[in-house]
């Protein structure tokens, strides 16, 4: 009886932990920052590409080349919603709808389970799901549109599946695969657990199952690719390509040691989510990771090397020397395991207290009370972290996205009156801005090799002049926000880039109003009868 009451108050906490997720998804249900993370508006163009029946293909981007870089799985979900979910931007709640239910089944249905799967008893692994519930980094990726929630739901379903029933496991890994470029590592990683494990029949039926899906899309993309082309242009649609151009093999080390201290913060940060760069905060993400690194050797130890395990291994190996900082969002498929093995950490220390309090001596005992007092009053603190990002630190994102979105009105207006409809332009918002307006559009995303070398005279040069870019990709106009670049140059570099432009003689400006701008590229005849002109006007004033 007080097993089952026990569980009964274990659903109760897991059903509470929900209800901050949605309230969250129903007050940011008219997504007022789509297109702040950039590749939500990317999926949505090529889905929008997929539901007009012109093929798999970047829609947004001038030439709207095919989408050879983002597996098609995700895209193909929000197709219907293009077409069943009224004009855009309309069908957006639908999509956050969809992302909303994919969340609900991931927490409610497959998390008890797979922490069960784990090694983690009742009615804990109902404790733990409710700590994946009340996640801020996984609420937000679903309320942000990404892949990454339908994503991780295929993901845990594999998982579950893997030992019972391999060829069902094989499938949902490929299908895994077309959702996630990086689930290719399941290839490896899945027929390995199965050898070491001497299950030499279901080591071929899982490849034999998934090894299609990574095949058909590896052919298809290699097929469709777009050769050569801008640098720009390679960053959307060749992950390996842009991959090999962004360095030299000298600087590996530079980029792994870079990559491996992303990775120690941000994996404690996903465990307890705070914004702050501060030295304390690093300093307690660091502490989080190790807890949750050891904790995980120690499950290894009592349990042996999980499919879960070797996948997070080789997972890792990827993602030290990719070109990509693996901010929370790439380490969001780690999240039960590391919760796992958190727990694990957590629980043999309360043990050793416990154990340290059933000792004789009060020296023994108050020791042992004011540590375990720490672990409680620790826990309380991450319940009102997590809830407080959900709860305030996002919704302030959201409104700031809102309102930039309601200033930003009248100028997408200008552009859908005034560009010719074949018109193309640089954009920092590029797909965004094309499903707003219908006007092509290709941005700037700054090469790695710039932002891992620190080279802050080249990365102000490169954002500074974007004709090049603009000539190179066949864009005429320039689109211009307060917000442009916001990732990467400070305030300060972005006016003066502002003032650059304004300058600049490859550029004409045709329209600007409250920090918005569009400005039309000149070719070099009008360019050189502009700076004439300004040094006629310079003189003028001079004189």
């Amino acid at each position: 009886m007080m097993t089952h009451r026990v569980r009964i108050a274990g659903w109760a906490a897991l059903l509470m932990a929900m209800l901050p997720a949605i309230w969250f998804f129903w007050s940011q249900r008219d997504v007022p920052h789509f297109g702040f993370l950039l590749d939500d508006a990317i999926y949505h163009a090529s889905a929008k590409s997929l539901a007009s029946g012109e093929g798999y293909r970047i829609e947004s981007l001038p030439g709207a080349p095919a989408q050879t870089k983002y597996p098609p799985g995700f895209a193909a979900l929000l197709a219907p919603v293009w077409r069943l979910g009224g004009e855009f931007p309309n069908h957006l709640g639908w999509a956050l709808a969809l992302n909303a239910l994919a969340f609900a089944i991931y927490c409610l249905l497959l998390m008890p389970r797979l922490f069960r799967d784990l090694g983690i008893d009742s009615p804990w692994d109902l404790v733990l799901a409710a700590a994946v519930a009340l996640n801020p980094p996984t609420i937000f990726y679903a309320a942000s549109l990404m892949s990454e929630t339908v994503a991780g739901l295929i993901f845990a379903a594999m998982l579950l599946a893997a030992s019972r029933w391999p060829l069902a496991g094989g499938l949902l890994a490929g299908a895994s695969m077309l959702m996630r470029s990086a689930s290719i590592v399941l290839l490896g990683a899945g027929p390995l657990w199965f050898l070491l494990r001497r299950q030499w029949r279901s080591a071929l039926i899982w490849l034999a199952a998934s090894l299609p899906f990574a095949l058909a899309w590896n052919l298809w993309s290699g097929a469709h690719r777009v050769d050569g082309g801008t640098p720009q242009l390679r960053y959307y649609v060749d992950y390996f390509g842009y991959l090999l151009s962004s360095f030299e093999l000298s600087e590996l080390q530079t980029v792994i040691g870079a990559n491996f201290g992303t990775l120690v913060t941000c994996t404690g940060s996903l465990l307890w989510f705070e914004p702050s760069d501060s030295l304390a905060a690093t300093y307690g993400k660091t502490v989080l990771t190790l807890l949750a690194v050891a904790g995980l050797v120690k499950m290894i130890q009592a349990r042996g090397v999980s499919l879960y395990a070797l996948f997070a291994i080789a997972y890792v190996a990827v993602l030290l020397p990719w070109n990509f900082s693996p901010n929370e969002r790439f380490l969001l498929p780690l999240l039960p395991l590391l919760v796992a093995g958190l727990y694990t950490a957590v629980r043999g220390m309360a043990e050793a207290m416990a154990g340290l309090w059933r000792k004789s001596g009060i020296a023994n005992r108050t020791f042992a009370g004011l540590l375990l007092t720490g672990l409680a009053i620790g826990g309380l603190c991450w319940i009102q972290a997590q809830t407080s990002a959900t709860s305030a630190y996002f919704p302030a994102l959201f409104q700031r996205e809102r309102d930039r979105r309601v200033s930003e009105a009248p100028a997408l207006a200008w552009v859908r009156a005034n560009l010719p409809p074949d018109a193309s332009a640089v954009a920092y918002q590029e797909s965004r801005f094309y499903l707003f307006t219908g006007r092509r559009a290709i941005g700037m995303p700054l090469p790695s090799k710039l932002g891992y070398r620190g080279d802050r005279a080249a990365i102000l040069a490169y954002f500074r002049d974007p004709a090049a870019v603009a000539r190179a990709n066949g864009a005429r106009y320039l689109y211009v926000t307060p917000w442009d670049y916001e990732l990467d140059l400070g305030d300060k570099e972005r006016a003066a880039r502002l003032d650059a432009l304004r300058t600049s003689p490859a550029w004409r400006a045709t329209w600007s109003n409250s920090g918005f701008a569009v400005f039309e590229l000149l070719d070099a005849a009008h360019a050189d009868q502009q700076v004439t002109q300004r040094q006629v006007d310079d003189g003028r004033e001079h004189h």
